[in-house]
């Protein structure tokens, strides 16, 4: 933004000012956007005042917004004829004086600190557009604080004075400091640009000629200010100035007459280019977001690609039992049989007690199907997302090519179709531990992770309730409620309530699965074990085929 806002700047703003509505007539005062305050003048034009990032302002419109829902404020000035408008010789502050000072409007252009005070004739706050903590700050001026804005005064005596007084102070605060601190940044950084000096150079360090180099240079510089050109240089945001900035000679520019219309299209340019930057920066952010999260997915599934185990062990061991079929104990854990292709080489193949060599057989079949077809599904799903990921890096790359509105919302669209996370809506009810299913009245009770199935054994369930797990793999806890403390379960209530545990469980791909059950007060947590881990006695087994809860939803009641 540069020389905007700054004290030259509303210099020429209240000397247009003057121009335009002394004498004239305030009709009202509102506001119908947060910290902009509008106050409409007799002739149907407007002061428009902004307190909100990224461009607080203050200017001049020659037309008042008519909106249909407003808040009316400083009524005691409504009708009153507007006397004379001045400037604080030393801050960024404008009076409005009315009926020869029985009344005034105090602005502040602190940018978003920026504020209008109502005052009475002796300068006591009747009134504030914001209520903060800078309403106290009118306090501290007064009438001699402010007059009519003219033509800057230099003197390069007391400049010259300045700077041997001060020998030890670097030449940059100085500068910073003289003029009622009326040299801001842009101006002292151009008169450094402009006279060659460094910045950081001690103040007594400067010869007769640097001295007058720099008194020179800064009335030339305030003489330019003087001429009343508006500058604005564009470029990503455009910046405006009141003098010609040498480091932005390549910039395109053009200049204004009149402060009130140079203000304005700054204003208008300086939203428009802002928003549509804010807007750019917030779809790259979304798509960098989402080639992270691709790169961390892949790497994860890569990873799981790596870690699946070989399907041609559970071959082996199937084909081995078929073939030793007669050697095979039905009710053994495990069976030591010769490998096919070495006889001289033994191997151990687990088995389950119960399960005939034909059925342990087709399990390990199965198993390494399952694993041959994840292992399919992984590579398909790599490949698609490494697509993706290429996808999304050319996307990027475009993104930041990108100068038109028009190119961004083509884009923007591709974006939130593709790219946005899926957002969840939250529950309104509490989180549960469990999934709860009711079955021909008895309550089944699932937990739903390895710290939930704590929580439902050993807060949730009762001693006499019962208690499913699929046998000697990871799975969920299976709660059924016995409230009339039964010895024994339904048979059906019994294979519905195992064929849940066994879905639940890493086991549910398989045909057959073994699980485990027994009254709740039989089962106990191990010290310092795991979160899900529980250890139990006088257990039954049976072999069910797992059981998808949608798919028993009909039988529900």
């Amino acid at each position: 933004m540069k020389m905007f806002n700054s004290y030259f700047h509303l210099k020429f703003l209240v000397q247009e000012l003057q121009e335009k509505i002394e004498s004239k007539f305030i009709t009202s005062a509102f506001t119908f956007a947060k910290r902009e305050l509008h106050i409409s003048i007799s002739d149907g034009s407007d002061i428009y005042f902004c307190a909100n990032n990224p461009l607080p302002f203050l200017t001049y419109q020659t037309r008042t917004p008519s909106p249909k829902d407003k808040v009316l404020l400083f009524k005691d000035i409504y009708r009153l004829q507007i006397s004379k408008i001045l400037l604080n010789r030393s801050d960024r502050q404008l009076l409005i004086s009315f009926n020869n000072d029985n009344y005034y409007l105090l602005i502040s252009c602190y940018g978003t600190n920026g504020n209008v005070f109502l005052l009475d004739g002796k300068f006591a706050i009747l009134e504030s557009f914001r209520k903060t903590s800078t309403d106290k700050q009118s306090n501290h001026f007064q009438m001699s604080d402010f007059k009519s804005p003219d033509s800057i005064s230099y003197d390069p005596e007391s400049i010259e004075n300045l700077i041997l007084t001060y020998g030890d102070r670097n030449l940059e605060i100085l500068l910073k400091n003289i003029m009622n601190k009326r040299l801001d940044k842009v101006f002292v950084n151009e008169l450094f640009a402009r006279t060659g000096l460094r910045s950081d150079k001690k103040c007594g360090e400067l010869s007769g000629k640097e001295i007058e180099l720099l008194n020179n240079t800064l009335k030339e510089m305030l003489d330019e200010i003087e001429a009343k050109n508006f500058y604005i240089y564009y470029g990503e945001l455009p910046v405006f100035s009141l003098l010609k900035l040498s480091y932005l000679k390549n910039n395109d520019l053009k200049i204004f007459a009149n402060c009130t219309t140079a203000t304005n299209e700054f204003i208008k340019e300086y939203l428009k280019n802002f928003y549509f930057i804010e807007e750019k920066r917030n779809l790259i952010r979304i798509v960098e977001k989402y080639i992270a999260a691709t790169q961390r997915k892949l790497l994860r599934q890569k990873q799981d690609l790596k870690n699946i185990k070989d399907p041609s062990t559970y071959k082996e061991w199937a084909e081995t039992i078929l073939a030793n079929y007669h050697k095979v104990n039905r009710k053994a854990d495990f069976v030591i049989l010769p490998r096919l292709h070495n006889p001289a080489e033994k191997i151990k193949i687990p088995l389950i007690r119960g399960l005939t060599p034909n059925e342990n057989a087709k399990r390990y079949f199965e198993k390494a199907k399952n694993i041959e077809k994840s292992r399919e599904i992984l590579k398909k799903t790599i490949i698609e997302n490494e697509n993706s990921l290429d996808n999304a890096k050319k996307l990027l790359q475009k993104l930041g090519s990108i100068n038109s509105r028009k190119e961004l919302k083509s884009v923007k669209k591709l974006i939130q179709n593709n790219y946005l996370p899926t957002v969840k809506l939250k529950e309104h009810h509490e989180k549960l531990p469990y999934q709860l299913i009711s079955y021909k009245n008895w309550d089944i009770l699932i937990g739903k992770s390895a710290r939930d199935n704590d929580i439902l054994t050993f807060k949730i369930a009762r001693p006499n309730d019962f208690w499913f797990h699929a046998q000697n793999v990871p799975g969920s806890h299976v709660i059924v409620r016995n409230p009339n403390k039964r010895d024994s379960l339904p048979s059906e209530i019994t294979k519905v309530a195992a064929g849940l545990a066994a879905f639940n469980s890493k086991d549910k791909n398989s045909k057959l699965v073994p699980v485990v059950y027994t009254k709740k007060k039989y089962v106990w947590k191990p010290k310092k074990s795991n979160p899900g881990i529980a250890s139990y006695k006088f257990e039954k087994s049976i072999i069910v085929e797992p059981i998808n809860p949608q798919a028993i939803q009909g039988k529900l009641s």
